[in-house]
């Protein structure tokens, strides 16, 4: 649920200290298994990651990047 698409890349959105600004970090994944996939680069230990709502995330931030 985390891990969304832009343009052509994985990417998941991490949350910072503000509740209402969150950061796009590009990732590296391994082949999917049973719905999970391995992140091979991209995160590191203690990294908050947004699950609930990473949809939306994206939707806005297409809407304020409409060209890329």
């Amino acid at each position: 649920a985390a891990v969304q698409n832009l343009n052509s890349q994985q990417v998941v959105f991490i949350s910072t200290g503000d509740p209402n600004v969150f950061v796009i970090r590009p990732l590296r994944l391994g082949p999917e298994t049973n719905g999970h996939y391995e992140v091979l680069e991209g995160l590191n230990a203690g990294d908050r990651i947004v699950t609930e709502g990473s949809f939306l995330l994206r939707a806005e931030w297409l809407k304020m990047n409409p060209a890329r």
